[in-house]
């Protein structure tokens, strides 16, 4: 039998948690030939941000190992966490913050950038923070481009 309550106030089997739990966040969508990359949100692995890529023949797979979480502390929150050009692929992990990069034809992973010890610089975008003021309530920060090393190909 069913019981009428005033709107707002009847009781769910459903809780907040579970809706959450449930559901993959999709975003930001970067097309690079025939493939179409995008990060999944995925709230059943800590709510990691995993890099997934759709080639052209259809096929889905995951870029990043499921130890690295596609997100980046630039101002705080997030910027651009990957980019990809011809094939190569460019992220910064969350944990050490660091620039990985991974190319197609390859399937390698390596970093590209460093951190020192108690060290966490923020990237995205491509581009690492050198330097980061405050000053009068406004913040300004000055960019590097990371570019590939002579005689590699991207």
């Amino acid at each position: 039998m069913a019981t009428v309550a005033p709107y707002g106030t009847w009781t769910s089997p459903i809780s907040a948690q579970t809706v959450a739990a449930q559901g993959l966040r999709l975003g930001f969508v970067a097309l690079d030939g025939d493939d179409i990359y995008w990060l999944e949100g995925r709230p059943h692995e800590g709510g990691r941000n995993a890099l997934v890529r759709r080639s052209a023949d259809g096929a889905i797979a995951d870029i990043t190992p499921r130890d690295h979480n596609v997100r980046t502390r630039v101002h705080e929150y997030g910027g651009g966490a990957y980019v990809v050009s011809n094939g190569v692929v460019y992220y910064s992990n969350f944990v050490d913050q660091r620039i990985y990069r991974i190319a197609r034809s390859r399937g390698r992973r390596r970093h590209v950038t460093r951190t020192r010890r108690n060290q966490s610089p923020r990237k995205a975008n491509g581009f690492t923070p050198m330097r980061r003021s405050t000053s009068a309530g406004s913040g300004s920060s000055a960019f590097a481009r990371i570019t590939r090393e002579r005689g590699t190909s991207p």
